[in-house]
């Protein structure tokens, strides 16, 4: 059985990135992996010590319980989450490495040639083909029926998608 992982923080294109992973798990019958990595890419990276409350990982916690209780009840008996005390990038790439897609969100415009942040890095160094969903909001581009693409040199299995 395949194997679609997501990334998932709580933003509204984490959001569209789980709205595609799991329509590919239900249409391929693929398991489906929700990762989502606290403390934020651009705060202090912070470990969890047993027995504290960290205000990143409740806010990691909620982001997950959120999201998988928005998804097709049929997908969870292939359901696993995967709540990461790590950089987002590095945990989405670590949790690639038997992965048959890596699907993540990006709030930038996927016209650019290289994307930046997290969705960057996972184009670059994900280990299974990477599938970029953008905000339509960020998206430059007028002709929304344009198909799929592959992009970029650094990022050969990339796959750009605007969001419906």
């Amino acid at each position: 059985m395949g194997r679609v992982v997501v990334g998932v923080h709580g933003t509204e294109a984490s959001r569209r990135a789980l709205q595609r992973a799991a329509t590919i798990a239900r249409e391929r019958g693929w398991g489906l992996e929700v990762v989502t990595a606290w403390p934020e890419a651009d705060e202090a990276l912070i470990h969890d010590v047993p027995g504290h409350y960290n205000a990143a990982r409740g806010r990691a916690m909620r982001w997950q319980a959120d999201a998988v209780a928005a998804l097709d009840p049929s997908l969870l008996p292939r359901l696993s989450t995967y709540l990461v005390n790590a950089r987002p990038a590095e945990a989405l790439v670590a949790r690639s490495a038997d992965a048959d897609l890596l699907v993540v969100g990006t709030a930038a415009s996927t016209d650019a040639p290289d994307l930046p942040g997290v969705s960057g890095t996972c184009c670059r160094e994900a280990r299974c083909p990477t599938d970029v969903v953008a905000d339509p909001r960020a998206s430059r581009r007028r002709d929304r029926g344009k198909a799929p693409r592959a992009r970029s040199r650094q990022a050969p299995n990339r796959v750009t998608h605007d969001a419906p």
